[in-house]
């Protein structure tokens, strides 16, 4: 007897195919389709927008400068304000010592300058400088704050401005002034008159003729009363000086009697 062999029924090649796609679309709905847990979401912080009071665009130009620490500054619309320099301790007094110096040299300082005001309401110069770190580091006012310190040192060291006499620092009092010296003597010139120089000539020394009749000779013990015995004597003519001279005798009173 002759057997009969198995027949194997397998399915269709398209079922299969339809059944592996369906098996492909089932496992991506199961890992695509799954719902993905709550999460918590903070909301965003609000965004707070701080507005800061800008200087104008050209800055500031100074008005007056009332001393070291305090300065009129005018903006581009004209508008005026008074700064008060935080840090800078300037003579206030008009007859503090310095006072006029450190008034002239912070105008120096700020002369056409076109200036920024700093947050704290400090002056900043055109070119970056702090202007109250320059006005102190020249010796035109002292630190008032901790950080104003160094520039003041600087200032002190080098003995500028205010560190010098007659200040050496002192702010405060004003100047010693020392009394003026006193006035120098006028001198006294003493004019001494030459004495006239007396010219005595042979005639001026010589006695006149009045000078020498005035004088008889009282000691000869010759007396003539007239000429006529003085030619009998034989002593005529007389000479002054001579025995028996004397003026009666002498007519023209030269000397000579009974010539």
């Amino acid at each position: 007897m002759t057997s009969v062999a198995p027949v194997s029924r397998r399915p269709p090649r398209w079922l299969l195919i339809i059944l592996g796609a369906l098996a492909v679309l089932f496992l991506l709905g199961a890992v695509f389709g799954a719902k993905s847990p709550p999460t918590n979401t903070a909301a965003p912080a609000p965004v707070t927008t701080t507005t800061t009071t800008q200087p104008p665009a050209d800055g500031y130009t100074v008005v007056t400068v009332v001393d070291a620490a305090t300065v009129v500054v005018s903006d581009a619309q004209g508008a005026r304000k008074t700064v008060q320099v935080p840090g800078v301790k300037a003579p206030l007094a008009a007859t503090a010592c310095f006072a006029p110096e450190s008034i002239a040299g912070a105008t120096t300082l700020l002369a056409n300058q076109r200036l920024t005001l700093a947050a704290d309401g400090g002056i900043v110069l055109a070119n970056g400088t702090d202007y109250a770190s320059a006005v102190i580091g020249a010796g035109y006012a002292r630190a008032g704050v901790a950080p104003l310190q160094a520039a003041e040192a600087k200032a002190r060291t080098a003995v500028l401005g205010l560190w010098a006499p007659p200040c050496n620092g002192d702010i405060d009092h004003p100047a010693f002034t020392p009394p003026p010296p006193p006035p120098s003597p006028v001198p006294v010139t003493t004019t001494t008159k030459p004495k006239p120089t007396t010219r005595v000539t042979t005639e001026e020394a010589r006695p006149s003729t009045a000078e020498r009749t005035t004088e008889p000779d009282v000691d000869s013990g010759v007396y003539y009363a007239n000429c006529t015995e003085a030619k009998a004597a034989h002593a005529a003519p007389l000479h002054i000086g001579d025995p028996g001279y004397r003026p009666a005798l002498d007519r023209d009173k030269d000397g000579v009697a009974c010539e």
